[in-house]
């Protein structure tokens, strides 16, 4: 139905433009949509009742059906982390690596965001420049270590042809020399986490509480996260690196 004021028609007109709408338009629309940061959530409306649905829960300012930020362990994870290391591994042949899985990702039973984290670790310092260049070969670009010394950033570009593993597998990854600090507080950390439940149920715990009092926001949750955990996370590898 038009709007009061507005005569419908069905002429030549019309009907060349809803002809064209999805050839002419949609493809700039899903253009967009795939440019907008992971941070931010798509909805996509197609029916009234959708729409209603959407609109009332937004006024009772209720979950209507918004995934959650943290997720259950998942079985998928080590599988597609093994998916992701065969085709770096694949491109770093001739460069000798070791790719680790880290992150909660990497600990079963533990809850997580669902995004592979990933290090590269490389043995000798002069090789980094040979794997920053066979990497931005497969789509990626070199962000620098965004204020962790010793850990380099690498994040997916958008390319016409999308890889069928690397762009449709959420996962951070980065480069760290083997005698990187970070590198080796994360490893301690996930491995004392996959041997001792009692920490595990407790970082999931404390994870929860942070998805919680920010309310389900990827930035405020990272940045809560940031301050909230340390304490713990701190503890944990003083325990582990004591034993």
């Amino acid at each position: 139905d038009m709007n009061e004021g507005c005569p419908e028609r069905f002429d030549l007109n019309l009907y060349r433009f809803v002809a064209s709408y999805n050839k002419r338009k949609r493809p700039a629309i899903y253009e967009k949509l795939d440019a907008l940061p992971s941070s931010k959530t798509v909805i996509v409306l197609s029916k009234d009742e959708e729409l209603d649905h959407f609109l009332d829960a937004m006024k009772k300012k209720v979950d209507f059906g918004m995934p959650p930020l943290l997720h259950a362990y998942d079985l998928q994870w080590p599988q597609d982390f093994a998916a992701i290391k065969g085709v770096i591994e694949g491109s770093m042949s001739l460069i000798p690596t070791d790719i680790q899985h880290i992150g909660s990702t990497a600990v079963p039973g533990l809850l997580a965001k669902p995004i592979i984290d990933i290090d590269l670790v490389y043995p000798v310092h002069s090789d980094f420049e040979a794997i920053k260049a066979t990497l931005q070969g497969l789509g990626y670009r070199h962000h620098g270590d965004q204020g962790i010394k010793g850990r380099e950033v690498f994040k997916r570009i958008k390319i016409q042809d999308p890889h069928p593993i690397l762009d449709h597998i959420s996962h951070h990854l980065y480069v760290c020399h083997v005698d990187n600090p970070e590198l080796e507080r994360h490893l301690i950390f996930r491995d004392h986490l996959i041997k001792n439940e009692a920490d595990r149920n407790a970082y999931g715990e404390l994870k929860q509480k942070i998805a919680g009092e920010t309310e389900q926001d990827r930035k405020r949750y990272a940045k809560r996260k940031e301050t909230m955990a340390r304490e713990f996370i701190e503890k944990v590898l003083a325990k582990a690196q004591n034993r």
